[in-house]
């Protein structure tokens, strides 16, 4: 019975990231020479370069040469490097990372309160002075889309004082003081009385201790808005609204939910400033 043994081909650990070539290595048998198997690297990481060499066996007993393994197990060597390079994102950048690190919980809403007199006001000189900056990254980043790096707040300043944080793909966030010429909750509830088709749904609550009314403008279910009265003649609205065929990668489908988060958050935002 012929015996078996391994030919062993050397790799000169001093050259630089050139591609494995083709060499060719002496046989036992002198009047022949047999091509060694060898691969192009690929880069799979930053620090090295990795070429698997499938090994060539020479038969001792006529000295000719047999390409071993199958090619069952080469194709198994490819598949097994082809994991390595996605495991070490070979394939390109992933998905970016979120900013939060838990779901966003929702907000803290109460019954109905009387509109005047607000006994918690809140005042809103820093708001006029920087809308956008009512909102902290991990806030937008709760509201709008997770992470938060491509939404760009965008200020308005006439014919009224406000903020919006809009990105493609996304739900849309605008903040303001509104822009009627009832400016408190008070004259915004008259109003709404006689204009129910503007402000369809009208329905009252309470948000951060401060007197607030949930509605859909213009009957426009595809956003949900609100408005919190922040002191006896002034108020905020918010309208949060979705894109077609977009939904809140926090709140899903549900609106109002993101409306009354982002009334929370502004709220608190502006008492700590």
């Amino acid at each position: 019975m012929s015996s078996i043994r391994l030919s062993r081909h050397s790799v000169n650990s001093s050259r630089r990231s050139a591609p494995c070539s083709t060499r060719r290595s002496r046989q036992s048998a002198p009047s022949k020479r047999a091509r060694s198997v060898s691969c192009r690297f690929r880069r799979i990481s930053s620090r090295s370069p990795t070429c698997v060499t499938v090994p060539e066996w020479t038969n001792r007993s006529n000295g000719r040469s047999s390409r071993m393994p199958s090619r069952n197990n080469v194709r198994f060597v490819a598949v097994a490097v082809f994991a390595v390079a996605v495991f070490m994102g070979g394939c390109g950048p992933g998905k970016p990372d979120p900013l939060l690190k838990e779901r966003p919980t929702p907000a803290r809403v109460g019954g109905a309160i009387p509109v005047t007199p607000v006994k918690q006001p809140v005042d809103l000189a820093s708001f006029r002075a920087d809308p956008c900056g009512s909102l902290k990254r991990e806030d937008i980043a709760a509201l709008v889309i997770d992470p938060p790096d491509r939404v760009k707040p965008a200020r308005a300043d006439s014919p009224l004082t406000g903020c919006a944080w809009v990105t493609r793909d996304a739900p849309q966030l605008r903040v303001q003081v509104p822009a009627v010429k009832e400016k408190s909750l008070a004259g915004l509830s008259t109003l709404s009385a006689s204009n129910q088709g503007t402000y369809s749904g009208w329905r009252e609550l309470s948000i951060e201790g401060l007197p607030a009314a949930q509605y859909h403008l213009f009957g426009d279910m595809k956003s949900c808005a609100m408005v919190v009265g922040v002191s006896d003649d002034a108020a905020l609205e918010f309208d949060y609204m979705y894109p077609d065929g977009v939904d809140s990668q926090y709140w899903g489908a549900d609106r109002c939910a993101g409306v009354l988060k982002a009334a929370e958050l502004v709220i608190g935002n502006l008492r700590d400033r």
